[in-house]
């Protein structure tokens, strides 16, 4: 049986990490919460997931050192934010993310990334 793809989530927001972590696990995916950038970094030092999601705002390190940083690592990184018009969202956005999703816009359906598998 294949091993269920990782996927570490940074998100501060209770009802975001609920809404978003039941539908990734409905599909198979495996979801590690971290709650601030700081946490995120910790975990991801510790055991690699295979994918980044982020939520644009949330405490601790700021994202877009995180998405630096991962992106050199070669880690995919999904950034989801209800703050899609700001400054930072645009600069985020040409870093090289994967994808770039507004929460809440269409329901999120992860199945359609083509995300590295696992061996």
């Amino acid at each position: 049986m294949p091993e269920k793809m990782r996927i570490l989530y940074g998100e501060d927001d209770e009802s975001w990490i609920i809404l978003t972590t039941n539908l990734l696990e409905r599909n198979g995916f495996e979801v590690e919460i971290a709650r601030d950038g700081d946490e995120v970094m910790k975990k991801y030092v510790e055991n690699p997931p295979d994918l980044l999601l982020l939520d644009l705002e949330m405490p601790g390190m700021d994202v877009l050192d995180l998405v630096a940083n991962m992106n050199a690592m070669g880690t995919p990184v999904v950034v989801y934010s209800v703050h899609t018009r700001s400054q930072k969202s645009r600069s985020v956005i040409h870093m090289g993310l994967n994808d770039f999703f507004e929460k809440g816009s269409c329901a999120v359906s992860y199945t359609h990334l083509t995300l590295p598998t696992t061996s």
